[in-house]
């Protein structure tokens, strides 16, 4: 199982795409994932709102909003 935590704000574009993103490439490669998702205000404050939004699979930043333009 993958635990993917994706980090954000629902509304907003890159949000949604990053979302989709991840649950067809997993859905695709036949993973079972337990999706969860941080969008509340007191706990997005743990993050920087510049960074957002964020993915982490298994503890592990995979892709952020200006980590994926670099990759």
């Amino acid at each position: 199982m993958v635990d993917i935590k994706l980090v954000g704000s629902p509304p907003y574009y890159r949000y949604q795409k990053m979302s989709t993103l991840a649950l067809k490439i997993t859905a695709k490669l036949g993973l079972n994932v337990q999706l969860d998702e941080v969008n509340d205000a007191e706990q997005l404050f743990q993050y920087n709102p510049l960074d957002l939004p964020r993915l982490h699979a298994n503890g592990t930043l995979i892709a952020s909003r200006y980590l994926s333009q670099s990759l």
